[in-house]
């Protein structure tokens, strides 16, 4: 049996639960995969630009966001551990609407476009496979649109109970950027998060 590395068996699990593929087909990747440590905050894509790869999310974290009129950032979405980080741009390879960013210390794995298009040639059943992970993050997005039709505390405390990697303030993003991704305050989201972490709700795990 083949021997791989640790985190190409981790990508290998995440893909076998949407659909199990050739052997074949994951030694092909492991030949041409690319592997990237963050170790600071690193834009992947500028918004405008044509994503021009399909990135494993090993572990850390990766956002998308934008820019309002008014010069504030917008958060839009958060991929954590072990997600497959792929959008419309990579897809239809066209302008970004977004930007792409790996957070510091995140681990990626990826391939480019052209890539996928030579593994769609040699495996054909793969194109399914990718169909299914678009679908998951369509699932992922309406229960995001979900999880913001909640208000106040309950709001806070289930951003926190998905994203507790987030919760120690400064760490992995500001608050700031938190508060523009549930559309509160930054006032408000301090004074709701403290009040969790006062009445055990939400700790803090170092």
């Amino acid at each position: 049996m083949k021997t791989r590395d640790i985190i190409l068996i981790w990508l290998l699990k995440v893909l076998e639960a949407y659909k199990p593929q050739k052997a074949a087909f994951y030694d092909f990747e492991e030949r041409i995969i690319e592997r990237k440590y963050c170790s600071k905050d690193i834009i992947l894509c500028k918004q405008g630009d044509v994503t021009r790869k399909v990135y494993f999310l090993s572990s850390g974290t990766a956002l998308t966001y934008t820019f309002t009129d008014q010069g504030e950032k917008q958060l839009l979405n958060i991929f954590q551990s072990n997600e497959i980080v792929v959008g419309e741009s990579f897809t239809l390879q066209g302008p970004s609407e977004y930007f792409l960013m790996a957070c510091a210390n995140a681990y990626l794995l990826s391939v480019t476009h052209s890539e996928i298009k030579d593994i769609y040639r040699k495996f054909p059943e793969v194109e399914e496979l990718s169909m299914m992970v678009i679908s998951a993050k369509k699932s992922k997005e309406i229960k995001r649109i979900q999880m913001l039709n909640e208000f106040g505390i309950k709001l806070v405390r289930d951003f926190y109970k998905i994203y507790t990697e987030l919760l120690e303030p400064g760490k992995v993003l500001r608050d700031a950027d938190s508060a523009s991704y549930l559309l509160i305050s930054e006032g408000t989201l301090r004074s709701l998060r403290n009040r969790l972490l006062h009445d055990g709700s939400l700790k803090i795990h170092h």
